[in-house]
């Protein structure tokens, strides 16, 4: 088991955390909100793509997208339109 973060941390520092201050940055790395418990070969192949680049399976995509929204939204985190329309895909199965 390994520990992911749902909007992965590097992808966060490219739509705009490098501009955060560094407790909000530590509170966003270690947000539980953020944080899902995953199997290693997922989370390699995931890395620091988003929704639209990477998809879990379709048993967790409600909840991938649900935990996505919500910390993207509770961050003032961009989501970009490609991962929008995965996103929404993901919701309309849910």
């Amino acid at each position: 088991m390994q520990i992911d973060h749902v909007y992965p941390l590097a992808l966060a520092w490219r739509m705009g955390a490098s501009g955060w201050p560094e407790d909000r940055r530590e509170r966003f790395a270690n947000d539980h909100a953020n944080l899902l418990a995953v199997w290693g070969v997922p989370n390699g192949q995931k890395g620091d793509s988003g929704p639209a680049e990477w998809q879990p399976r379709k048993p967790y995509q409600c909840e991938y997208a649900t935990k996505y929204i919500a910390v993207a939204d509770e961050y003032s985190l961009p989501v970009t339109s490609a991962d929008r329309r995965t996103l929404g895909g993901f919701l309309d199965r849910c």
